[in-house]
Protein backbone atom coordinates (compact mmCIF):
# COMPACT_ATOMS: atom_id res chain seq x y z
CA UNK A 1 0.00 0.00 0.00
CA UNK A 2 2.73 2.39 0.64
CA UNK A 3 4.34 1.97 -2.34
CA UNK A 4 1.10 2.46 -4.51
CA UNK A 5 0.73 5.72 -2.89
CA UNK A 6 4.28 6.53 -3.51
CA UNK A 7 4.39 5.68 -7.15
CA UNK A 8 1.15 7.61 -7.02
CA UNK A 9 2.67 10.92 -5.53
CA UNK A 10 5.95 10.09 -7.74
CA UNK A 11 3.83 10.53 -10.86
CA UNK A 12 1.60 13.86 -10.17
CA UNK A 13 4.74 15.63 -9.30
CA UNK A 14 5.97 14.45 -12.44
CA UNK A 15 2.70 15.36 -14.20
CA UNK A 16 3.20 18.67 -12.13
CA UNK A 17 6.62 19.44 -13.10
CA UNK A 18 5.51 18.96 -17.01
CA UNK A 19 2.56 20.93 -17.38
CA UNK A 20 4.55 23.95 -15.76
CA UNK A 21 7.10 23.61 -18.46
CA UNK A 22 4.95 23.41 -21.29
CA UNK A 23 3.11 26.95 -20.07
CA UNK A 24 6.32 28.73 -19.72
CA UNK A 25 7.22 28.04 -23.54
CA UNK A 26 4.41 29.44 -24.91
CA UNK A 27 4.84 32.26 -27.55
CA UNK A 28 3.23 35.56 -25.71
CA UNK A 29 0.66 36.51 -29.31
CA UNK A 30 0.92 40.13 -28.22
CA UNK A 31 4.68 40.14 -28.93
CA UNK A 32 4.91 38.03 -32.16
CA UNK A 33 1.84 40.07 -33.63
CA UNK A 34 4.17 43.40 -33.37
CA UNK A 35 5.42 44.42 -36.83
CA UNK A 36 8.65 47.30 -36.96
CA UNK A 37 7.55 50.75 -38.78
CA UNK A 38 9.81 53.08 -40.52
CA UNK A 39 10.00 56.79 -41.50
CA UNK A 40 11.82 57.84 -44.12
CA UNK A 41 13.36 61.76 -43.79
CA UNK A 42 15.91 63.27 -46.82
CA UNK A 43 17.68 66.38 -45.93
CA UNK A 44 18.85 68.56 -47.60
CA UNK A 45 15.87 68.07 -49.99
CA UNK A 46 17.10 70.52 -53.22
CA UNK A 47 19.93 68.93 -55.27
CA UNK A 48 22.29 70.41 -58.02
CA UNK A 49 20.67 68.77 -61.28
CA UNK A 50 24.35 66.45 -61.69
CA UNK A 51 24.00 64.27 -58.01
CA UNK A 52 24.73 61.39 -58.64
CA UNK A 53 22.93 59.84 -55.70
CA UNK A 54 20.73 60.66 -52.33
CA UNK A 55 21.26 59.54 -48.78
CA UNK A 56 18.09 58.90 -46.98
CA UNK A 57 17.61 58.19 -43.41
CA UNK A 58 15.60 55.51 -42.79
CA UNK A 59 14.26 55.07 -39.03
CA UNK A 60 12.50 52.16 -37.12
CA UNK A 61 10.09 54.04 -35.27
CA UNK A 62 8.50 50.96 -33.68
CA UNK A 63 9.83 48.88 -30.44
CA UNK A 64 10.68 46.13 -32.46
CA UNK A 65 14.13 44.97 -34.42
CA UNK A 66 12.93 44.92 -37.91
CA UNK A 67 14.97 44.86 -40.92
CA UNK A 68 14.80 45.55 -44.64
CA UNK A 69 15.93 45.03 -48.73
CA UNK A 70 17.55 47.85 -50.63
CA UNK A 71 15.29 48.03 -53.30
CA UNK A 72 14.10 51.29 -54.63
CA UNK A 73 12.62 52.99 -57.56
CA UNK A 74 12.83 56.31 -58.42
CA UNK A 75 9.37 58.42 -59.98
CA UNK A 76 9.29 61.55 -61.42
CA UNK A 77 6.29 63.98 -60.99
CA UNK A 78 4.39 65.80 -63.50
CA UNK A 79 1.05 67.40 -63.65
CA UNK A 80 0.83 66.08 -60.01
CA UNK A 81 1.29 62.65 -61.24
CA UNK A 82 4.01 60.01 -60.08
CA UNK A 83 6.01 58.41 -63.11
CA UNK A 84 8.14 55.72 -62.86
CA UNK A 85 11.91 56.19 -64.40
CA UNK A 86 12.66 53.46 -67.03
CA UNK A 87 15.48 52.79 -65.10
CA UNK A 88 17.46 49.40 -64.64
CA UNK A 89 18.31 49.40 -60.97
CA UNK A 90 20.99 46.77 -59.80
CA UNK A 91 21.19 46.09 -56.10
CA UNK A 92 22.43 43.64 -53.62
CA UNK A 93 20.51 41.08 -52.52
CA UNK A 94 21.66 41.60 -48.59
CA UNK A 95 18.98 42.08 -45.97
CA UNK A 96 19.36 44.79 -43.80
CA UNK A 97 18.96 44.92 -39.98
CA UNK A 98 17.49 47.85 -38.49
CA UNK A 99 17.06 47.73 -34.70
CA UNK A 100 14.21 49.12 -32.74
CA UNK A 101 14.25 53.34 -32.52
CA UNK A 102 17.72 53.59 -34.42
CA UNK A 103 18.30 55.31 -37.86
CA UNK A 104 20.57 54.74 -40.43
CA UNK A 105 21.79 56.44 -43.71
CA UNK A 106 21.60 55.25 -47.01
CA UNK A 107 22.56 55.96 -50.37
CA UNK A 108 20.34 55.75 -53.88
CA UNK A 109 21.70 55.68 -56.88
CA UNK A 110 20.38 58.31 -59.49
CA UNK A 111 21.78 56.64 -62.38
CA UNK A 112 22.34 60.05 -64.16
CA UNK A 113 23.73 57.51 -67.02
CA UNK A 114 20.58 56.47 -67.54
CA UNK A 115 18.42 59.20 -67.64
CA UNK A 116 18.40 61.89 -68.77
CA UNK A 117 17.20 64.32 -65.34
CA UNK A 118 15.34 67.54 -65.73
CA UNK A 119 14.87 70.17 -63.19
CA UNK A 120 11.50 68.86 -60.94
CA UNK A 121 10.22 67.10 -58.39
CA UNK A 122 11.44 63.18 -57.85
CA UNK A 123 11.15 60.76 -55.34
CA UNK A 124 13.09 57.64 -54.03
CA UNK A 125 10.39 54.69 -53.58
CA UNK A 126 11.97 52.36 -50.97
CA UNK A 127 10.28 48.33 -52.40
CA UNK A 128 12.58 46.78 -49.82
CA UNK A 129 10.66 48.65 -46.75
CA UNK A 130 6.99 47.60 -45.51
CA UNK A 131 4.18 50.56 -46.93
CA UNK A 132 6.84 51.19 -49.70
CA UNK A 133 7.69 54.93 -47.97
CA UNK A 134 9.07 57.60 -50.02
CA UNK A 135 10.69 60.89 -49.87
CA UNK A 136 10.47 63.65 -52.20
CA UNK A 137 13.80 65.29 -53.60
CA UNK A 138 14.15 68.50 -56.08
CA UNK A 139 16.64 68.58 -58.84
CA UNK A 140 17.90 71.87 -59.71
Amino acid sequence: MKRIRLIIMLMLGVLLLLSGCASASGVNKDESASEPAYEVTLKPGVYELSTESITVDITNTSAVDGGFARHYRIEQQTDGNWTTLPLEIIVTEDWILLPAGETQAHAYNLLQDQFDYRPGTYRVVLLGVDGEPSVEFELE
